[in-house]
């Protein structure tokens, strides 16, 4: 690949790290708790870190949410509703989150916002970023697969433009804290969804196929069974191209009519970043 330009930044000095976005993912949950009772752990010389347990009524109940999904309320629609008791609490939540977290797209804002999550797919450890585009968000996913030792860390790149972010790490500014030098990274860039098929009532008339089921990040190509219906008929897959299905039958996509998420696999050149005032 060709060279990119090498771009500047600012040092990183805020850090916060959630956990229960979804009340119900508790690798999340068990790690903001913890910090939250040993700060220290999180304490670093340049930076600060904090961290937070986001959807505290939802985690108390152990449901993915009480209203409607948080990690889809940080839209400026969300955002800039006046407040009144009768809105969804997980709306209530987002607008008070983003008070104390940014406002978003002010200088105020966090640095950096790191959101832990769980999945029922088989998707492994995977780092979702709202974009591709963002070098600093992709140069850090790059530092951590080269220091997860042992493991193997994907990219999932989602297809989000400044007008429809809706989670809450957008409400932190990505500003930078170390250099990178220029590298490449494989990424996953998130195409679009699939939904189930459905009957002529729209329910769901057929399941993940068994050749398929828990086969997150490998390719489906033309002709790949796809889906299986209750009569034992073989639904394949009849793009054009090899695709890479991610979240393949994640329980809480039901309601969002996801069967699976559409990537295509990508490698991206990274430019090199380095503090302001030094030579490129």
């Amino acid at each position: 690949m060709t060279s990119v330009p090498a771009v500047t930044f600012a040092p990183m000095s805020r850090v916060a790290v959630l956990g229960g976005t979804h009340g119900n993912e508790m690798s999340g949950v068990f790690l903001a708790r913890h910090w939250l009772k040993n700060p220290s752990e999180l304490k670093r010389s340049t930076i600060s870190v904090m961290p937070l347990l986001v959807n505290e009524a939802a985690v108390e109940r152990c449901v993915r949410y009480m209203d409607q999904d948080l990690n889809r309320c940080f839209t400026p629609e969300f955002l800039n509703i006046d407040s009144d008791q009768t809105l969804p609490y997980e709306v209530l939540r987002a607008k008070r989150l983003n008070c104390l977290l940014g406002p978003r797209g002010s200088d105020e804002a966090m640095d950096l916002i790191i959101d832990l999550h769980n999945t029922t797919a088989n998707i492994g450890d995977c780092l979702i970023l709202n974009s591709s585009s963002n070098h600093f968000s992709t140069q850090l996913a790059s530092y951590i697969q080269r220091n997860l030792k042992g493991l193997r860390c994907r990219v999932l790149a989602l297809k989000l433009t400044a007008a429809n972010l809706y989670d809450i790490s957008s409400v932190g500014k990505y500003d930078l804290g170390t250099e990178f030098e220029e590298c490449d990274l494989e990424i996953y860039r998130h195409l679009k969804n699939l939904d189930y098929p459905r009957d002529a009532e729209g329910e769901i008339s057929a399941l993940i196929h068994p050749d398929r089921q828990d086969k997150d990040w490998l390719p489906m190509k033309p002709g790949d069974p796809m889906f299986l219906t209750l009569g034992g008929e073989t639904i394949t897959y009849n793009g054009d191209k090899t695709i890479y299905p991610v979240f393949i039958n994640e329980a809480a996509y039901y309601e969002k009519r996801t069967a699976f998420c559409i990537t295509e696999r990508v490698s991206a050149r990274l430019p090199r970043i380095h503090k302001e005032g030094k030579s490129s």
